[in-house]
């Protein structure tokens, strides 16, 4: 091999070590991107545990796959491994990069214990180890004495992995001692590994994974399990290997209160519409319009729909995934076809939304209705419709001086205007910039004054005092 000159070798500077901890991973996602690993292992059985122990706090993922050899050791931990040009159809990974940067992204040691035909191995990042001792891109072979026991397995035999981060330093902060802190960095992980892998925890186009989390076997969350789902549209791509689906979700009074629960998933029923991008199976996008445009934003009556997308990994440059598996794009030669399918789903939403609307709001010609809905030159304003069958009732039978019907009618009324109160409706139209929200006092001061010139009226002829006048008054919203 010829000589190389007028080159100059640029190692790594060991400061690169910690700014690759510093990749943005949530709790959640960082031991999402470990458990792609057991599952690309063929694990049936993966656990994972916090343990809270104030500095010496860990997280610890074991599983029973099927484990690596010194050399898959090596390479599984050494930064910028070379990826395989033609990778498995179910590998979960993307750079190569997950298990190094996702631990490390959470504590400043990560030990790995390996074990392949009852042969055990051993590998050790540790920061301080790194840049105070070894002064070089270096690995442990054996554990540190506060590792050992950790690391001691307990479902795995023959074969399988065990990964244990410590000196949490992202997840503790400064604040080593706060349990409730701790706790609440936590309190997401659970739902967030049911809701990424379930179809993994259901066996669903994949074989089935028994995934626990603090000694408890998860659940799936599928956020498209509802009984009466309607799908609007489906496609399919580059020689069936990419498929898109427009669902519809039943509307709010159709669901039960376990359904809607589920339907709000980590962010809230709002936020969770839009995409829902599976890659080889795996949840890495959870709502959102992706790049669809400003014309596809989140509001209240689009909440319904979903788009489910399933896409293989060999198309991962296409859909733009990043390294923490958490973003895509939509590639230009499939998006004019997706973006009408996705419209389609986007207005039926709407439509269904507004049909549940419409049993709660009149028109300006309506009677049968206590609201209804008007157009203003700002926006959509909301009003008690004064021909509504009680109010014209109640209007009679002041005439008729029938003061217990009277006083029954009234109760009613109120009752009904606020069990029909239509709050959905309004933010909705609001988060839409439909309705009118601005301050109704200031456009209406002729008008309450009346209704308070009226109120003290009638506490005059009723032969109350000023002072008591004066008394009820600035204690009530007729103060002003």
């Amino acid at each position: 091999m010829g000589e190389i000159n007028n080159v100059v070798l640029l190692d790594p500077d060991l400061g690169m070590f910690d700014s690759i901890r510093d990749m943005g991973y949530s709790v959640e996602n960082a031991i999402a991107d470990l458990i792609d690993n057991s599952l690309a292992a063929k694990s049936t059985q993966i656990h994972v545990d916090i343990v809270f122990d104030e500095a010496n706090s860990y997280i610890r993922i074991e599983d029973n796959g099927t484990g690596m050899d010194r050399e898959r050791l090596n390479d599984a931990l050494r930064f910028g491994k070379k990826i395989k040009p033609i990778r498995d159809s179910d590998d979960l990974g993307r750079f190569g990069l997950g298990l190094k940067t996702a631990s490390l992204s959470q504590g400043k040691r990560l030990s790995v214990k390996t074990i392949i035909n009852k042969k055990e191995e051993i590998g050790v990042w540790d920061t301080d180890f790194v840049n105070n001792i070894a002064k070089r891109w270096a690995i442990k072979t054996q554990p540190f004495e506060s590792t050992i026991d950790i690391l001691k397995p307990k479902i795995l035999h023959e074969s399988g992995t065990i990964i244990v981060i410590e000196i949490l330093d992202k997840l503790l902060n400064e604040k080593a001692e706060d349990s409730d802190l701790f706790y609440k960095k936590i309190d997401a992980v659970g739902d967030h590994l049911s809701l990424i892998f379930h179809r993994y925890i259901q066996g669903y186009l994949v074989e089935k994974t028994d995934l626990f989390y603090q000694g408890n076997q998860l659940k799936p969350i599928d956020p498209f399990a509802f009984s009466k789902i309607t799908i609007k549209g489906e496609s399919k791509y580059y020689n069936n290997s990419v498929v898109v689906k427009a669902y519809i979700l039943p509307h709010e009074s159709k669901m039960s209160k376990t359904d809607i629960k589920k339907a709000s998933l980590e962010n809230g029923f709002t936020l969770n519409q839009g995409f829902y991008l599976y890659r080889t199976n795996r949840l890495i996008v959870c709502g959102g319009w992706l790049n669809m445009g400003d014309d596809m934003k989140s509001h209240e009556q689009t909440k319904l729909c979903r788009i489910m997308v399933d896409i293989p990994n060999k198309w991962d440059d296409v859909w733009g995934i990043d390294v923490k598996k958490s973003k895509a794009i939509i590639p230009n030669s499939i998006y004019s076809d997706v973006e009408k399918i996705v419209k389609n789903a986007y207005e039926s939403s709407k439509n269904r939304y507004l049909h549940r609307t419409k049993r709660k709001i009149g028109s300006t010609d309506s009677y049968a209705w206590i609201w209804e809905a008007r157009n203003s030159v700002k926006g959509k304003i909301y009003k008690i419709n004064k021909k509504h069958p009680l109010i014209e009732q109640i209007l009679e039978m002041e005439e008729k001086k029938d003061v217990v019907g009277l006083n029954k009618l009234l109760i009613g009324l109120i009752d009904h205007i606020e069990i029909n109160l239509p709050i959905t409706e309004i933010i909705s139209d609001g988060a839409m910039n439909k309705a009118d929200l601005s301050d109704k006092i200031e456009d209406n001061k002729e008008r309450l004054k009346k209704v308070k010139a009226n109120f003290i009226k009638k506490l005059l002829d009723q032969g109350k005092s000023e002072e008591y006048i004066n008394n009820l008054l600035n204690d009530s919203d007729l103060k002003n």
